[in-house]
């Protein structure tokens, strides 16, 4: 945890004195919300959370067996896993992400052994641009999400319900799908797609306050 500590420390301004008691309060959270574990089958709704884009007999799919393409930039994509969010990242995301110019990135494909937050946020450090999926309002999602923005870094965001959305995060760049229009999925990847590319050349825009702020301050 040392690589965390003095990141707080330089980036974040913890004072050195109150790291350990950051650190114990931060670890406490992570284990109350079980970051980042993997959706059992029986822990699933018998519906999904939206409308199925593939038959409900496909099973989970595949991770990733060729890693990551190391010369392009990455993509760090924050959403919820198990059946149905891995059938959506895998038929809508990925592919939305590659069109755009980046290699997506999911937690569950680079967990190794280590510290699993040192892990997600190398990744979201690393990121040129990040994808989070609001949907359900998922903990693990904002605690990734909190990550970025204290980073600085531009976030695109999806939803199937706008209410999911905070109300302080509508005015950035927020991608919202209705399941019941037609083609729905093939919107919501166009619309992934071209979000990515401007967040890319204007990621201000993709910044809440003040953390912007504090990027040109940093410049300065």
């Amino acid at each position: 945890m040392r690589a965390v500590k003095n990141t707080l420390i330089r980036q974040f301004s913890i004072p050195r004195d109150r790291v350990q008691t950051f650190s114990k309060v931060f670890l406490s959270n992570l284990n109350f919300l079980k970051a980042f574990r993997v959706t059992d089958k029986r822990d699933e709704p018998e519906t999904p959370p939206s409308q199925k884009i593939v038959d409900a007999s496909m099973v989970i799919p595949e991770r990733r067996s060729e890693g990551v393409r190391e010369f392009l930039d990455t993509c760090f994509v924050m959403m919820p896993f198990g059946q149905w969010y891995d059938l959506y990242y895998k038929e809508i995301y990925v592919p939305a992400i590659k069109e755009a110019g980046f290699e997506p990135v999911r937690a569950d494909e680079i967990f190794s052994s280590g510290s699993v937050v040192e892990q997600v946020w190398e990744q979201v450090d690393k990121a040129k641009v990040l994808l989070a999926d609001l949907t359900g309002k998922n903990p693990n999602v904002f605690y990734e999400l909190g990550l970025a923005h204290a980073d600085r870094k531009p976030v695109v965001f999806t939803s199937g319900v706008l209410d999911d959305v905070p109300f302080d995060l509508r005015h950035l760049r927020v991608i919202i799908y209705d399941v019941r229009e037609p083609n729905w999925n093939q919107n919501l990847k166009t619309n992934i797609t071209a979000y990515l590319k401007n967040a890319k050349l204007d990621p201000a825009k993709s910044i809440p306050q003040p953390f912007r702020d504090m990027e040109v301050s940093r410049k300065g």
